[in-house]
């Protein structure tokens, strides 16, 4: 499934106009043969450059027409001029890396970012419920205590399939690059803030169901837990308001198109938490077939997760057989 065309939304978000795009055939060519039919080149460059700040001379406004790697804000202000809102999909379709440019010395580190909703897309958005994004240091970060291996595995392989980047690795998944925090941003539709104010983004549910599964095993994987004592399974969420947090109504909604029953349970406080908590909570001591359905339609990913899932698994698988054999 294709994703929307998330560089306009980038461009808002990259403040002092550092982005660059770098196409495979620059669309703007055509785009300015045909501005220039009803329009002087040369007072239309000056004007343009003016109106829209772009601190850049005649020469360059030309070099950027023709070669093959543009700034989003020089993009920008032609799209605001010419009110052709249909070049930007021009240049999504040709896009073939993203860069930030900097005033350091250093080679430019050109990101590929994905155009399609992949199963790797949606199981990082619900990983990075678990994580933090910055755009104002370009950072982006998936953190776990308890299992590194889950950081260096899973985590890695999707940051460096998805972006070509390999992240560093403590008690976080780590990346410095402001192409990803802010397409990660636009894409997830996140509110620059703190994490309890995300939302789930609007895409997640109009994609396939197999993908959807695919992205509440990565926020399972990340906040989710599994007792085979009490034979239930949670997902937690804080929220900044005192109430369900949104996320979670739509997890359940997304277990039930699954089968699976499953209960929300909050908000409450912790100590020394200023968020609200809330959880979805699947019991499969009464409802056998919770457990089943959710190790086989959603899992785990997660070396911790996976021994306790697959107890609760096999008593399930058990006491099914008993109610059939008592039946």
């Amino acid at each position: 499934m294709k994703l929307f065309n998330y560089l306009p939304e980038m461009t808002k978000l990259d403040k002092k106009g550092q982005l660059k795009v770098r196409v495979k055939i620059n669309p703007l060519k055509v785009f300015w043969q045909r501005l220039k039919q009803t329009h002087d080149a040369e007072k239309l460059k000056l004007k343009l450059i003016r109106k829209y700040n772009l601190n850049i001379t005649t020469r360059t406004f030309e070099n950027y027409i023709y070669k093959s790697a543009i700034p989003l804000k020089f993009i920008y202000a032609l799209v605001k001029f010419t009110k052709n809102y249909q070049l930007w999909n021009s240049i999504f379709d040709e896009m073939d890396a993203v860069c930030y440019r900097c005033s350091g010395a250093g080679k430019t580190l050109w990101v590929k970012l994905p155009k399609e909703i992949t199963a790797e897309l949606a199981y990082l958005a619900g990983a990075l419920r678990d994580g933090n994004l910055n755009i104002k240091i370009g950072r982006t970060f998936i953190a776990q205590k308890e299992d590194k291996a889950w950081l260096k595995q899973k985590i890695t392989n999707i940051f460096e399939n998805t972006f070509g980047i390999k992240p560093t690795i403590d008690e976080r998944a780590t990346i410095y690059s402001f192409p990803i925090a802010y397409f990660l941003y636009a894409v997830l539709q996140h509110k620059p803030g703190r994490q309890t104010e995300w939302e789930t983004p609007s895409w997640i549910f109009k994609i396939p169901n197999k993908l959807k599964r695919i992205y509440v095993r990565g926020y399972f994987d990340a906040e989710g837990t599994s007792n085979p004592k009490r034979m239930k399974i949670a997902i937690s969420q804080g929220w900044y308001k005192r109430e369900i947090a949104p996320s979670l109504v739509e997890i359940k909604k997304i277990l039930k198109e699954v089968g699976i029953e499953s209960s929300l349970e909050g908000p409450y406080r912790k100590v020394k938490r200023w968020s609200f908590m809330s959880n979805v909570v699947i019991y499969c001591k009464k409802n056998p077939k919770n457990g089943i359905l959710f190790f086989e339609k959603i899992g785990t990913e997660h070396n911790n997760k996976i021994k306790n899932l697959t107890k609760i698994y096999r008593v399930c698988q058990d006491e099914l057989i008993d109610s059939h054999n008592r039946a």
